[in-house]
């Protein structure tokens, strides 16, 4: 990383696999720790909404949504407000017909919208927590695509 000026993780395990808190928090935690000793000033991560923590989701893919927080916490912890966190509770956009993460809920994310947060984080217009599907669609340049019309 010596050399780079941001990172940017979307790092993570399914939440149908095992070792889902650890396979999320601890990877980003070390990425998040090696960039800051690099010298790398900017770090965006792309975490999992709030909302998801707080409904039905949250007994099915509790060990995945604490592994994600924990993930968001240690980039935080590192970069501060030179961080932004990304919090979708789905995007779409992957292979057709795919949703990630893989989940009933809110409509998903257009993922150019998605991009678009990450391309202004990474260029340093975007810093702090931006959490939801609504917060991430209501950024200039969506509204009026396809999927923007939340």
């Amino acid at each position: 990383m010596k050399g780079a000026k941001v990172v940017i993780s979307t790092l993570g395990i399914s939440p149908t696999k095992s070792n889902k808190n650890e396979g999320n928090s601890v990877p980003n935690a070390r990425i998040a720790k090696a960039a800051k000793a690099a010298g790398v000033s900017k770090f965006v991560y792309v975490g999992v909404a709030t909302s998801l923590s707080e409904g039905p989701a949250a007994k099915l893919v509790a060990e995945y949504l604490e592994g994600k927080k924990n993930a968001e916490t240690a980039v935080k912890a590192e970069f501060g407000g030179k961080a932004l966190i990304i919090k979708p509770s789905s995007v779409s956009g992957a292979t057709p017909g795919e949703i990630r993460p893989p989940a009933p809920g809110p409509r998903p994310v257009p993922v150019y919208a998605l991009a678009k947060l990450i391309a202004a984080g990474a260029v340093g217009d975007a810093s702090g927590e931006i959490d939801g599907n609504e917060a991430i669609v209501a950024l200039e340049g969506c509204k009026g695509k396809k999927g923007c019309d939340f």
